[in-house]
């Protein structure tokens, strides 16, 4: 089973793209966080529990911190997995995860799971 942790601040995009990861993937424990100390909280339960997450799926721009401000604690921690940003700013680049673009739809989150 693949365990994705999705990460955004709207639960409107989390709904989203968790409906359409599952279309895909039928074998897959999805995990939601709307915030980044959420999502840290919840990596770390998951790793207590003795599960590995194999993608985290996380948007960029979130009130008080951000989708970067995540894969710098993830990887801080022991995160050595795949990441992914989420954004509707198509000027964002980041050196070591790939950056896909809003909107969410099939074709795209068919791209994204070609990470797993």
């Amino acid at each position: 089973m693949k365990v994705i942790l999705v990460v955004d601040d709207l639960d409107v995009n989390l709904d989203i793209l968790c409906l359409l990861i599952k279309r895909e993937i039928k074998d897959v424990y999805l995990v939601r966080a709307n915030s980044v100390d959420l999502a840290v909280r919840k990596y770390k339960e998951l790793n207590n529990s003795n599960y590995t997450v194999d993608l985290v799926i996380a948007d960029v721009h979130m009130p008080i911190l951000t989708g970067v401000d995540l894969y710098n604690a993830l990887y801080g921690l022991t995160y050595r997995g795949k990441f992914c940003f989420l954004t509707a700013d198509d000027t964002f680049k980041h050196e070591h995860a790939p950056v896909f673009y809003k909107p969410l739809c099939h074709g795209l989150v068919g791209k994204i799971l070609w990470l797993l």
